[in-house]
């Protein structure tokens, strides 16, 4: 798991140390509100009912400054500005974003276009198919029983989720859950999409994820060059006199094509537990109807 550097960690030191000041400021200026609420009641009647209500204005106060410091450390660590719904930014000069909601935590990481590549990868669930024509495995079986896996080329993809990589995601499965990675496109490019469940504004937190990310987009081209280079010869010419030539070029645009069109077709198929479903649900009404009549 590649670590922060020393210009991030710096970074994390002085935005541990400002939050320790400014819990200390908070501390000092909630003991002396509590100080005059005590004296304020010996004199207004019912003036602690007052304070009582302040406590979640108050907590929601606090609870808003600790994100906002947060998320203003990890800005200026990816070298970026916070938006509407999270922070713009960069690492290792590959553009970047990370965007958040109530429950939900979205990194997106901007790919090489040079490089044809589509990753989809899930939590196995549990009635998760394994029989997809789609799915591969990557040899790993501790992850390949965990996660689900569908892209193309297969063989750059095996390259590309090395040890490091697959115990990055697994971590992260681990501390989060609901871990999705997956790529698309937009009209800038096509993006690499990393969804977990939950805010994940820690700082230390975030720079990891970040880094994570990054690592697999960056290793894209090297995983190419790796798989082009263990391609196999063919032979050409008379049987008698064989000769080693290049293997013709491999078309991995339609290798992603044709695997998003199979997600897609699926996607608009029904499955086994669709039925099931609409068939309990069918007989559930049918029983009610009979009970009321």
């Amino acid at each position: 798991m590649p670590r922060p550097d020393d210009e991030v960690s710096r970074l994390m030191r002085t935005h541990g140390e400002r939050e320790r000041r400014a819990r200390r400021i908070e501390l000092g200026c909630w003991i002396a509100v509590l100080a005059v609420v005590v004296v304020a009641s010996s004199a207004v009647p019912y003036a602690w009912l007052a304070a009582v209500a302040a406590i979640p204005v108050g907590w929601k106060l606090h609870v808003w400054r600790a994100r906002r410091d947060r998320l203003r450390a990890i800005a200026e660590a990816l070298h970026g500005e916070r938006s509407s719904d999270g922070i713009r930014g960069s690492c290792q000069d590959v553009p970047l974003s990370l965007h958040y909601t109530d429950d939900a935590t979205e990194l997106q990481v901007e790919l090489p276009a040079a490089y044809p590549l589509a990753i989809h990868i899930r939590a196995r669930g549990l009635f998760a198919r394994r029989a997809e024509p789609t799915e591969i495995a990557l040899g790993d079986r501790a992850f390949d029983e965990r996660f689900v896996l569908e892209a193309a080329p297969a063989d750059v993809v095996r390259v590309l989720l090395d040890d490091a990589a697959r115990r990055y995601l697994g971590a992260l499965d681990d501390r989060h859950g609901d871990l999705e990675l997956s790529t698309t496109a937009d009209d800038d490019g096509r993006l690499l999409v990393l969804t977990l469940r939950g805010r994940v504004d820690a700082v230390a937190a975030t720079i990891e994820l970040v880094h994570g990310a990054t690592r697999i987009a960056t290793r894209i081209r090297d995983a190419y060059a790796a798989t082009e280079a263990a391609a196999p010869q063919v032979t050409a010419g008379a049987p008698y006199r064989p000769e080693l030539v290049e293997a013709p070029p491999r078309d991995h645009q339609a290798e992603v094509d044709w695997l998003e069109a199979e997600r897609a077709a699926r996607a608009g198929r029904w499955g086994v537990w669709d039925y099931l479903g609409v068939g309990f649900v069918t007989a559930l009404v049918g029983k009610l109807v009979l009970l009321l009549v």
